[in-house]
């Protein structure tokens, strides 16, 4: 066992009667060595992760059956996770996506270069979770011996279309929604903590990813998530604008947001494959996403337990870095699809503005464009959360004079509300800004 130096040992000794003692004094010296030895701890605790878990036990009822042992709650976590959104799909449907000839594609990436690599590192955030004893932390403070190991990996991955299989395992991390039966597994949100070498092989690829999206205006022009340049405030802009403009002109204007069910983890893999090489990815890279969403597995850990280790056939990690990107791909074409309301898109989150003179109208035109959607999902292998979809009127009438209708998807009905949340946003029926108002103040 290692011993402090002597110097050291005495300010340790000295530090304990701080305060106590008016005569005890530490030298700069000794106290910088203090320093290092604190922080060497820390490091190491957070390497070895010595946290303990203060959340409650969960018990999970499957299948009328209740299971409240750690290992076994895991397990059926793990289960549900990876089944649970999984959707039959007749792959027919891939010749009946929306679908545009291009003859501008790359077939290979632009290798990393030692600068790229040192700037990823560099923005890492030291606090986020990883997978595995390779923390953000030590990563920069032996970033410049482990640069180009790194870079040899990324490139060779790059080079050869492939990515390792140690780093697509995932260990999933059971999050609570907040609202809903504890021991239902359907109300936990699966998040992926995963390696930190991924994370950065995905930073390298996104970025050429969104260069060639960008150079060749890939993206539709209501796709405002990804956009160089467009945010969510250019979304918030855009729909209140439209909005404000029906309303001065005496419209009644409706807002339908579409809430996609289990949008990142039920990514059908043949799907997005086929509409990456559609946006112009051939070849070696087409080769390299291939690999990245095949071959997969997870684990779940909770409450100190692990579960067994499980194949992945769709979607996409989420809390990966790649992961809205890619969806925002596979949604893209949504907006060629032929509707009556003006889309908006940012990531996952979706909505149609519609006005009109009348209800009836708005009525009709919002029922039709729900058939549309609902043969456009069929084809791209996706499904709507009827629960969590709903839509909002919008007019400077009194809201009494505007009955309620039935908007029917399906065999379900989309539920009408008074109040709508978008991108962080809370709009109420005359855009009167109270309801925004109050939810912000009650968030603080």
């Amino acid at each position: 066992m290692s011993v402090l130096p002597m110097n050291i040992r005495s300010a340790v000794i000295r530090s304990r009667t701080w305060g106590k003692n008016s005569k005890s004094s530490i030298t700069i010296g000794e106290w910088s060595g203090l320093k290092v030895i604190t922080e060497t701890w820390r490091i190491v605790n957070e390497i070895i992760n010595k946290r303990q878990s203060n959340s409650p036990p969960v018990i999970l009822n499957v299948d009328d059956k209740v299971l409240s042992d750690p290992i076994e709650v895991a397990n059926a976590m793990n289960e549900y996770f990876v089944t649970a959104a999984v959707i039959p799909y007749n792959t027919r449907n891939l010749c009946k996506i929306i679908t545009e000839p291009t003859t501008e594609i790359v077939k290979t990436f632009e290798p990393a270069s030692q600068e790229e690599l040192v700037g990823i590192i560099k923005k890492l955030k030291v606090n986020v979770s990883v997978l595995g004893s390779f923390k953000p932390k030590l990563m920069k403070r032996c970033m410049e011996h482990l640069t180009a190991p790194i870079l040899a990996i990324v490139n060779r991955s790059l080079d050869l279309g492939v990515v390792p299989s140690h780093i697509k395992i995932a260990k999933t991390v059971a999050i609570y929604k907040k609202k809903g039966d504890r021991t239902k597994p359907e109300n936990y949100r699966p998040i992926s903590v995963l390696p930190l070498l991924s994370t950065i092989l995905e930073k390298v690829v996104r970025s050429r990813m969104l260069g060639f999206l960008y150079a060749k205006k890939k993206f539709s022009e209501r796709q405002f998530g990804f956009i160089a340049k467009r945010s969510t405030l250019d979304a918030v802009f855009d729909m209140i604008t439209q909005i404000e403009q029906a309303l001065d002109n005496f419209l009644t204007a409706s807002l339908l947001l579409i809430d996609f069910r289990k949008a990142f983890e039920s990514l059908n893999h043949k799907v997005l494959l086929h509409k990456l090489q559609s946006a112009g990815f051939h070849d070696t890279v087409l080769n390299w996403f291939t690999s990245y969403l095949q071959g997969r597995k997870q684990f779940v850990t909770l409450q100190s337990a692990t579960s067994s280790l499980r194949p992945i056939t769709i979607g996409v990690p989420q809390g990966s870095v790649l992961g809205p990107l890619l969806f925002a791909i596979l949604i893209n074409d949504l907006a060629k699809c032929s509707l009556h309301g003006k889309l908006s898109m940012y990531a996952d989150d979706t909505n149609i503005m519609y006005y009109s003179k009348n209800k009836s109208e708005l009525k009709r035109m919002m029922k039709e464009d729900l058939l549309t959607i609902d043969k456009w999902i069929q084809v791209n292998s996706l499904q709507i959360n009827v629960e969590k979809t709903n839509y909002i009127i919008l007019s400077k009438l009194s809201q009494s004079v505007l009955v309620p209708f039935d908007l029917e998807f399906r065999d379900a009905v989309i539920k009408r509300v008074q109040s709508a949340k978008y991108l962080g946003l809370v709009l109420d029926e005359q855009l009167s800004w109270s309801t925004h108002i109050e939810y912000r103040v009650f968030q603080y």
